[in-house]
């Protein structure tokens, strides 16, 4: 089977498409004042993963995103132009999925839109959650490393946790 060229292929659209979702991600937290929150979070949470002069790009290009929307009709084309890049993303993805996964039956269109469009409308609240949930449990994890028991533990209790919060956060989305 073709699963190393699917892996490569999911991992490239994974890279192509975080700049027009961060881009989307951002314009709709903006519309409810939580851009801010979720940059602060994003620098907090993805500093230690990603390059900073790539996460300060991704970002100075989603700002760019969200001035050229609020500029007028050129930006509304590129809202679009966006969009359709996000829904072609998905589609590859779940293409990949569907052959990796041997199901021959995709689902039809009305289903498949709907469900891009409530994962690309409430990805922003969800990345929010997530976010400021690895926050908070880092902080708790931290304060229990201070006693001894739990020092030797901290670690495998952070991963377990994180683990348990993705499991709770795509059981949400599903």
């Amino acid at each position: 089977q073709r699963l190393v060229q699917e892996a490569v292929g999911l991992s490239f659209n994974t890279i192509l498409g975080s700049v027009p979702l961060v881009a989307i991600t951002l314009y709709i937290a903006s519309k409810f004042s939580l851009d801010d929150t979720l940059r602060v979070l994003i620098y907090q949470n993805l500093s230690d993963l990603v390059n900073q002069n790539i996460l300060d790009l991704i970002l100075e290009w989603s700002n760019n995103f969200i001035k050229s929307v609020n500029s007028g009709w050129f930006g509304l084309i590129g809202l679009f132009t966006f969009g359709w890049l996000i829904i072609l993303i998905m589609t590859s993805v779940e293409g990949a999925f569907n052959h990796v996964w041997n199901t021959n039956k995709s689902r039809n269109i009305i289903k498949r839109f709907s469900i891009y469009l409530a994962i690309v409308f409430l990805a922003p609240f969800i990345v929010i959650l997530f976010l400021q949930g690895i926050a908070t449990f880092s902080g708790f994890i931290t304060v229990l490393a201070e006693y001894k028991f739990f020092s030797i533990f901290s670690s495998l209790l952070y991963l377990v946790a994180l683990f348990i919060l993705s499991i709770v956060i795509f059981s949400l989305m599903y």
